[in-house]
């Protein structure tokens, strides 16, 4: 999509097994289109730094989630 949609709240709770173990991703309550919002929500041990420094929500937070969730 263009602008991005972000997740915001990616976590082992927030990912489901599907047939054959494919993984389902919920939860699309904090789920918005990429914007410059600066309200934290989500998980402390998958919010990327940049959050916590106020920088906001961005596809790179989302990946870095993914990362601490790997």
């Amino acid at each position: 999509l263009s602008p991005a949609m972000i997740h915001q709240n990616l976590k082992p709770q927030n990912i489901l097994c599907g047939p054959n173990f494919q993984p389902k991703i919920t939860d699309y309550v904090f789920q918005k289109i990429q914007d410059k919002s600066t309200a934290f929500v989500g998980s402390l041990p998958f919010t990327s730094p940049e959050v916590f420094l106020g920088k906001g929500y961005s596809v790179k937070s989302d990946i870095y989630s993914f990362g601490e969730l790997m």
